[in-house]
């Protein structure tokens, strides 16, 4: 919980194919008591996003297959999705 927000009520889903990168970022918002789930490129989280309902997207830009930016735009093309937050993600 940060101060007075129960994070354990959010669905964050974290997109990179970097295994590293989305252990690290998994450890960090779990800290914090986010629920956290997981894709390793655009099409698992296109698929990945019609069974979480995420609340916010955490997106890595540069992923094979189907990069950050494309998967963003089939993403908010789905119905729902203007409730759920994107934001792009890069080293």
């Amino acid at each position: 919980m940060i101060g007075n927000l129960d994070t354990s009520k959010y669905r964050v889903l974290l997109v990179d194919d970097d295994p590293d990168a989305r252990l690290l970022m998994r450890k960090m918002l779990e800290r914090d008591g986010y629920q956290v789930f997981e894709a390793s490129d655009g099409n698992q989280a296109i698929d990945a996003f019609q069974d979480v309902e995420p609340d916010v997207i955490l997106m890595d830009a540069m992923m094979p297959d189907l990069d950050g930016f494309t998967a963003s735009e089939k993403i908010l093309a789905m119905r729902g999705a203007d409730q759920t937050s994107i934001v792009i993600v890069t080293a």
